[in-house]
């Protein structure tokens, strides 16, 4: 399997398309740069097919020419302005092509009030919505990852301003992709817990201000909350046990004491229990009541 890099300053950055195979002969090609560090190449597919593919700011976006069939697109420049040329194969011939991809650099619409993320089941692509006033006001592309990497959540886990998309591959590894301006700006690999432990939510736990993660263990019922900071977990804590007929039922805070609490529902009975969470610890538990399964 071949892999691309990018070596500056003394230190290499290895390029692998999620997309592409792992078999023999498969891989991930670089063949251009620019000044601002984006890389454009081509990648061999499961599909036995070479799909033209930009690297930039840590995320991937594949290229394929419309016009291309069996004999794939192959990026092969990228200049300071975005603007990318490379060939592309169909039944009539080798053709070239000239392609701008700019991230947007604008800011989202001012009637923006909230966003929404969406992903392509097929393909992994996911796009970005701007909502205001109950309409979609603007859409964007943010990038696409390999089909076993599945979206986990949302948050502030580098400590900035906006929102942040948590991804979770079929191994168990955890990557942050920052988000702003409707762009996907970085991405970082935060480890890998065992697949017995599932996401259960997120909060503000550690009392730190950034956002962090539950895990619960789908075995015994044990709960464990792991601190997230600058792109990275740095710390976990196990809090407790509680039986697996009581399961998650949401996040907030409902003791006023400025952090994120959590709710359990018992699957037979219907019972809500609210448990105080303060510097990754439960500090209490209160029977809130009974509501019909129904």
């Amino acid at each position: 399997m071949s892999h691309g890099f990018i070596f500056y300053r003394n230190n290499y950055t290895i390029l692998d398309d999620p997309l592409a195979s792992t078999a023999g002969g498969g891989g991930t090609f670089a063949l251009g740069i620019n000044d601002a560090g984006q890389v454009v190449g081509q990648y061999l597919a499961s599909d036995g097919l070479f799909h033209g593919f930009l690297y930039s700011n840590g995320a991937y976006v594949t290229i394929d020419d419309p016009a291309s069939d069996a004999g794939g697109t192959t990026p092969q420049a990228i200049n300071d302005a975005g603007q990318i040329v490379g060939t592309y194969d169909n039944a009539s011939g080798n053709h070239g092509f000239l392609l701008k991809i700019t991230p947007d650099p604008v800011p989202p619409p001012g009637a923006t009030t909230a966003d929404m993320i969406l992903r392509h089941g097929a393909d992994g692509k996911y796009e970005i919505y701007d909502i205001g006033n109950n309409a979609i006001l603007a859409a964007y592309q943010l990038g696409q990852f390999a089909t076993n990497w599945q979206f986990s959540g949302l948050g502030g886990f580098n400590g900035a301003d906006t929102t942040d998309m948590l991804l979770r591959n079929s191994g168990g590894g955890f990557e942050v992709c920052d988000v702003a301006n409707n762009v996907m700006t970085n991405a970082a690999f935060m480890g890998t817990v065992g697949m017995d432990w599932q996401v259960m939510g997120f909060g503000n736990f550690a009392s730190f201000g950034e956002t962090d993660m539950i895990l619960r263990n789908v075995n015994s019922g044990g709960i464990e909350v792991y601190d997230i900071h600058n792109n990275q977990i740095i710390g976990a804590n196990f809090m407790g046990t509680v039986g697996l007929d009581w399961q998650v039922a949401g996040f907030g805070n409902f003791s006023s004491r400025g952090t994120s609490d959590m709710i359990l529902r018992n699957t037979n009975t219907g019972g809500l229990e609210v448990y105080d969470i303060n510097n990754n610890q439960i500090t209490g538990a209160a029977f809130m009541g009974t509501v019909g399964l129904d």
